[in-house]
């Protein structure tokens, strides 16, 4: 059974309003999401998932313990350098020597490629809150990520930045409207910026009052983010089946 550790990187106490997932029938954290897609997929007897929070205070374990990382989104702008993303770009470095895999959501895709070297800015024209397909490059067409998706898989976006420099020998495997949508970073790290944890409930609930004013709109049918999140933990060696529920 692998041994997994998910980051939150959500938002500190400061920015964080209180109780945004408060009731929601999916749960309230990364951990909570990233299980239910386990399920879903019936991988979840594969798995054990340890789960901390470095936005709010948690100490990152060794990096020895894992067999495997998830890091989840993020409210923040990685290039604030609060401490807890400093530490968490210091970890990764850490992780990265392991030559383990990992699997990088929204704010931990941009946090992944700041630590590599590469390079995130806000969007001019304003944020993406939005169910969307995204397109697929040659690359990602023949990846085990997008492995049994749609051509143009349907996913969630949710946010305000994105990566304009990607670190050097990684490879985009997706883009929508020239942002770069996923990554393959070598070594079975593997990157997106859009949400395959989440369903249109759970991307309604993490903008709360924002949502009308960036004009968001989500499609609640599902999308492809469950066979995505299956594809990293099978393809990766994490799990070793995968069964479609």
């Amino acid at each position: 059974m692998s041994h997994v550790l998910v980051i939150s990187i959500m938002g500190d106490e400061e920015v964080l309003p209180p109780g945004l997932f408060d009731g929601a029938p999916e749960g309230q954290t990364d951990r909570d999401w990233i299980a239910r897609r386990l399920t879903q997929a019936g991988l979840e007897r594969q798995l054990t998932l340890d789960y901390v929070d470095i936005s709010l205070g948690d100490a990152l374990p060794a990096v020895a313990d894992y067999d495997g990382v998830v890091m989840g989104g993020s409210i923040h702008n990685v290039n604030e350098q609060r401490p807890w993303q400093l530490r968490g770009i210091e970890w990764l470095l850490k992780w990265r020597d392991t030559r383990r895999p990992f699997f990088g959501i929204c704010g931990g895709h941009q946090l992944a490629v700041v630590a590599l070297g590469g390079r995130v800015e806000v969007m001019a024209p304003g944020p993406n809150a939005t169910t969307e397909r995204i397109d697929l490059s040659d690359a990602g067409r023949a990846h085990v990520l997008f492995e049994g998706c749609a051509s143009s898989p349907r996913v969630h976006l949710g946010h305000y930045d994105h990566v304009v420099s990607k670190p050097v020998g990684s490879t985009v495997l997706a883009s929508f409207e020239n942002i770069v949508m996923a990554l393959d970073l070598n070594d079975d790290w593997y990157t997106v910026q859009f949400h395959p944890e989440a369903n249109a409930n759970l991307m309604r609930l993490g903008w709360g009052e924002e949502l009308e004013l960036v004009n968001g709109m989500y499609d609640d049918e599902d999308h492809d983010g469950r066979r995505i999140i299956a594809n990293f933990f099978t393809s990766t060696g994490l799990a070793n089946t995968q069964e479609t529920q």
